[in-house]
């Protein structure tokens, strides 16, 4: 019988076309930055097919969606997706958020503080395009400000604010919901979450997962800051007590900056700072449902310790449970900040290290501004503003796996060191578990810009080649997949394993998965790294490649597996 044998002799490696810089006193810009004016408030979500859509304010509402590579895919310096047909929105357009439209595209929202001082909102296409832009609130008195939006389970969004219609010193805090075809499903000055005296202030919110939203907010009612929230259902009827339950309310007790993300399907977790422990600022958390709050009254110990917690942001664990993450000066003082973690489950119990896991501690430094997403496997990225580099502001970034351990260099991998300052980063996981960054960038001092930076699952910059992994069970045998879809155009995805010979998750081993053309060149390195007992995905985006059959190859431990698969354009 003939056999045939492809035997690869000539390995002559190709780039793969890619804009993000591996410099990062360099980075890649994001907005224009020839233009007057500043721009600022970036904000970053994935895209859901392996890049990230990014959006900031500059007069103007702007969007750059991009690739895992660092390819612009709207455009240069993006495209502008706030609302352009009335010319009174053409300044003063701030404060933007965005969320995904499930479809590939975005919602986002945003305050315009000239003469209308509204609240608007667009919806975006994959490409940028816009599906519609409208008003979220119809109200003309009074001031709206500060939104935060969450989406609806159906390709709309659910959008909350700070709203000042019931007079200067009586902030408020009124809801809409848009469905995906732009049209409002609930009263058009919106619905009122909570109207009780004073102030109630920085309005942050949820998905219920039932087409609804939890949300929560800071409270002055009482004198001291409070904390409260209330659950609005998709009709746009709230179900919780009149203007909000009791998260935590303690006498000469101020609490403040909350946040809260979903947790199991009907309740969330919202975590805060107070200083109930001897005036000094510490981090608490507790979990609401439909009937009650869950944890223990006014919540839950994240971190206690001496000196001040604070600024804190945290995210879904994927679990049920949260990751949170905050400014510490346990250490020292004032002069110098950490940055610490926790994860804790959805009974409230911690999961790493009691009262947290150190990300950064580098002696005489200082950190602040801290952003953090998930990281697709229960853990978590956190970036931060970072200051030890004299005279300079720079940005520096860790990832944290879900058992607390540390996964990139000590103290973290600076993003960005260019010269001035580089503030308010916001993150967004990308393709294969590396992540794009995105911040408010003073390198050219009379004006600030938006520049990005990717990396992959190893802390690399200049783009993700790293590996997803999509399993917890480890398995018993080496394996190679067959590439889905096949034929393919552009990328693909390709699933892998590796065993655990030992039984023993923690072991790690060097695997590379490799593209290979039919004359045995290789093409593309997909996979680099060293690798624990799991199964794995990594996609191999063939873009700027001929039409034809190509072969991929898994090596770890001693041994190889090919597969062959097929671009067609």
């Amino acid at each position: 019988m003939n056999k045939v044998i492809i035997t690869l002799l000539f390995i002559i490696p190709f780039s793969v076309h890619a804009q993000w810089s591996n410099d990062p006193s360099i980075n890649t810009p994001i907005s224009d930055t020839t233009s007057a004016g500043s721009a600022t408030g970036p904000k970053a979500i994935s895209d859901g097919n392996g890049g990230a859509i990014i959006v900031w304010s500059r007069t103007e509402i702007r969007g750059q969606r991009v690739n895992a590579s660092g390819d612009m895919l709207w455009g240069q310096f993006g495209k502008e997706v706030g609302n352009s047909r009335d010319p009174v929105f053409l300044s003063s357009r701030v404060s933007p958020v965005v969320v995904s439209d499930d479809s590939g595209g975005a919602i986002i929202a945003y305050a315009d503080l000239n003469q209308r001082r509204i609240i608007a909102a667009s919806r975006v296409r994959p490409d940028g395009s816009k599906v519609w832009d409208r008003l979220i609130c119809f109200s003309t008195v009074g001031v709206r400000t500060n939104p935060a939006i969450c989406g609806d389970g159906n390709g709309g969004a659910i959008i909350t604010w700070e709203d000042l219609r019931n007079g200067t010193n009586n902030s408020d805090i009124y809801a809409q919901r848009v469905r995906a075809n732009g049209t409002l499903a609930w009263d058009s000055s919106g619905v009122a979450i909570c109207t009780a005296v004073q102030n109630q202030t920085v309005p942050r919110i949820a998905s219920d997962g039932m087409g609804g939203a939890y949300i929560t907010w800071a409270d002055n009612r009482i004198l001291d800051s409070d904390i409260y929230a209330q659950r609005v259902n998709s009709l746009g009827q709230t179900q919780l007590t009149a203007n909000g339950r009791r998260v935590c309310v303690m006498s000469n007790n101020p609490a403040g900056s909350p946040r809260i993300v979903a947790s199991s399907i009907g309740t969330a977790i919202i975590c805060w700072t107070d200083g109930r422990e001897g005036g000094t600022w510490d981090v608490w958390a507790q979990k609401v449902n439909p009937d009650t709050v869950e944890w223990t009254l006014n919540g839950v110990p994240v971190c206690v310790q001496p000196r001040a917690q604070y600024k804190q942001d945290m995210v879904s664990d994927g679990a049920g449970g949260a990751i949170i993450a905050w400014d510490d000066t346990r250490r020292i003082s004032f002069n110098e900040v950490d940055v610490y973690a926790q994860r804790i489950s959805s009974n409230g119990g911690s999961l790493w290290t009691q009262n947290g896991i150190p990300v950064c501690t580098r002696p005489g430094n200082s950190a602040a501004g801290l952003s953090l997403t998930p990281d697709g496997n229960n853990g978590a990225v956190i970036a931060w503003q970072d200051y030890r580099n004299a005279n300079t502001i720079d940005l520096y970034a860790q990832m944290v796996d879900r058992s607390g351990a540390i996964r990139w260099t000590e103290n973290g991998v600076a993003i960005s060191t260019a010269p001035s300052y580089q503030q308010l980063p916001t993150v967004a996981i990308v393709a294969n578990r590396g992540a794009v960054f995105a911040w408010v960038d003073n390198r050219r001092v009379q004006y600030t810009d938006i520049f990005g930076q990717g990396v992959d699952s190893t802390g690399a910059l200049g783009g993700t080649t790293g590996v997803l992994e999509i399993g917890s069970v480890v398995p018993g045998d080496f394996s190679l997949e067959q590439n889905y879809p096949n034929p393919f155009n552009p990328s693909t995805t390709i699933r892998f394993q590796i065993p655990d010979v030992r039984s023993q998750k923690s072991d790690v081993s060097r695997v590379t998965l490799k593209a290979y053309d039919v004359l045995g060149r290789e093409v593309a390195t997909l996979v680099n790294e060293n690798l624990s007992a799991g199964k794995y995905e990594a996609t191999f985006d063939a873009k700027g490649f001929a039409s034809g059959v190509y072969f991929y190859r898994l090596t770890s431990g001693g041994q190889s597996l090919t597969q062959k698969l097929l671009l067609t354009k």
